[in-house]
């Protein structure tokens, strides 16, 4: 697992989530057996992701396989997609939430304030999951570090030590 700081990239996404106050199921997917054992002694559900679903496939397929597998293609109302390589996010979870729902949307992305998609925050709807289309998609601000190599870590490390 790679580290920022000390910690585990995936746990500033589960400590991330577990901050704002709502009802909700934090499920980890991953091809990664270390990732799976590290949360299972945080008591947090894995769905073991298939080689199929690993490197440049679309995530929204990846979240189709965990609502297939774990809801039997019942999807919950709302689905929050965060990746753990974008562990310094500059906007809360709460304000993506409402943001979200205030807009009445079926898709939400995130993107840079350079209006660049990251994939900091994706959320769908059930409407969305069950349509394959969407009425009303919106991107939502978040500035976070993409991490894709040793210099977007240090930069999201020095971010993560800003925020403390």
């Amino acid at each position: 697992m790679i580290n920022a700081n000390g910690k585990p990239l995936i746990e500033y996404t589960i400590n991330f989530v577990q901050q704002v106050i709502m009802d909700y199921e934090l499920i980890v997917t991953t091809d990664s057996e270390e990732t799976i054992n590290y949360c299972n002694k945080l008591n947090i559900k894995t769905i073991f992701r298939d080689q199929s679903l690993i490197g440049e496939t679309p995530i929204f397929d990846v979240y189709c396989d965990v609502i297939a597998k774990k809801y039997a293609n019942i999807p919950p109302k709302l689905t929050i997609g965060l990746q753990p390589d974008h562990p310094d996010r500059t906007t809360s979870l709460s304000d993506a939430i409402y943001f979200f729902k205030s807009n009445n949307l079926d898709v939400m992305y995130s993107q840079n304030s350079n209006k660049e998609k990251n994939g900091s925050y994706f959320f769908f709807n059930d409407y969305y999951y069950l349509n394959k289309e969407s009425r009303k998609t919106k991107y939502f601000v978040d500035d976070a570090t993409n991490i894709h190599n040793e210099d977007d870590l240090i930069k999201a490390c020095k971010n993560l030590k800003k925020e403390k």
